[in-house]
């Protein structure tokens, strides 16, 4: 693309349309390379000046269905858990339950004493001996990158955990 397209996002503002952020959403999917390098060229032939970041969505994910049922669900999940709303306490009542379904023993928004404040664990797990405990983000402007960053991490770590790796986001005492 020769000319800078302008989005509108969710929130209003209009930003320039940035491919790489829509390769990436894509990749995050699992969808093929080839997939994705189809999907970016027909919504680059179909965008247009002032269109908004869910009509490109829309787009992508029609195109994507068609062609891969299972990188549309992921891709699609993203969007689901961002619907949950900025409480958050669906999602970790889901994630909760995702947990107890593996044979883990949970607990929902735990308050538990620090050194100097009290700090909410949204959910805790704990299998056997072992307690885990999973930390969702909570942010203090709530915008569509934090729930976009908070989704992928959410779903980066549960898919590792699925796969049983390190997610590089763990938390351990020293």
């Amino acid at each position: 693309m020769g000319n800078t397209i302008n989005i509108v996002k969710h929130s209003g503002d209009v930003v320039a349309f940035d491919v790489n952020k829509l390769i990436n959403s894509l990749r995050r999917s699992q969808a093929s390379d080839e997939l994705v390098r189809q999907i970016v060229e027909k919504v680059e032939n179909q965008i247009y000046d002032g269109i908004t970041t869910k009509q490109i969505y829309k787009m992508a994910f029609k195109i994507l269905k068609g062609k891969s049922r299972v990188s549309a669900s992921k891709y699609k999940l993203k969007k689901a858990l961002m619907e949950l709303g900025p409480s958050g306490f669906p999602f970790e009542k889901l994630v909760g339950k995702i947990l107890e379904q593996e044979g883990f023993e949970t607990r929902v928004g735990v308050i538990v004493q620090g050194n100097c404040v009290q700090h909410e664990v949204d959910v805790i797990a704990r299998l056997m001996t072992f307690t885990n405990v999973l930390i969702t983000s909570h942010q203090a402007f709530l915008t569509d990158t934090a729930l976009t960053n908070i989704a992928d991490t959410t779903l980066y770590n549960l898919d590792c955990f699925e796969k049983q790796i390190d997610s590089g986001n763990e938390v351990a005492s020293k």
